[in-house]
């Protein structure tokens, strides 16, 4: 599939699931605030660029994917209370990443692995050893480390990284 997601997908007000992922999809997201009753929303592996979509109105989203992408900007936090999985990696998302979404009731899993401009990622992730890979990449690989670490915590979350499998989060 080619193209760019049509604003018009706004009017599938029943959708609960929306998984356009892996295609060669350009353009921005749209508008999406209608959508609420959607649960899964899987953008992954496109080309598509501009800011992340607002997520306030998805009150029953599950999951968002939005890694590999060419998406940029900063991240908002959105009180998403079933929210369990949130991936952003490979983008260019810059700025602080919001301490709040490690204080989501359902979420397992936050992947920001491959976005350089993050310029802090917290570590509350102690009590979430599986968001320990999704930031490692951030904090450990790049060029530049992430100051608000210490050379103990990076070393935990190098180490940690090694447990947690590539393939985990395939089987949601």
């Amino acid at each position: 599939m080619q193209g760019t997601i049509p604003t018009t997908i706004n009017q599938l007000t029943n959708l609960k699931i929306l998984n356009l992922a892996n295609n060669n999809l350009t353009g921005t997201i749209p508008n999406l605030d209608a959508l609420t009753k959607l649960r899964n929303l899987e953008l992954s592996g496109n080309l598509l660029a501009g800011a992340l979509p607002s997520l306030a109105n998805l009150k029953n989203l599950e999951i968002a994917l939005f890694y590999d992408n060419k998406l940029a900007g900063t991240l908002s936090f959105y009180p998403l209370l079933r929210l369990r999985v949130l991936d952003i990696g490979l983008n260019s998302i810059s700025g602080k990443f919001p301490m709040e979404y490690y204080d989501l009731p359902s979420i397992e899993y936050i992947g920001l692995a491959g976005n350089t401009q993050m310029t802090s990622i917290p570590l509350p992730c102690v009590a979430y050893p599986l968001c320990f890979k999704a930031i490692a990449t951030n904090v450990v690989d790049a060029d530049t480390m992430n100051s608000d670490l210490s050379d103990a915590a990076k070393a935990a979350l190098e180490k940690q990284a090694e447990f947690v499998p590539d393939e985990w989060y395939s089987d949601l």
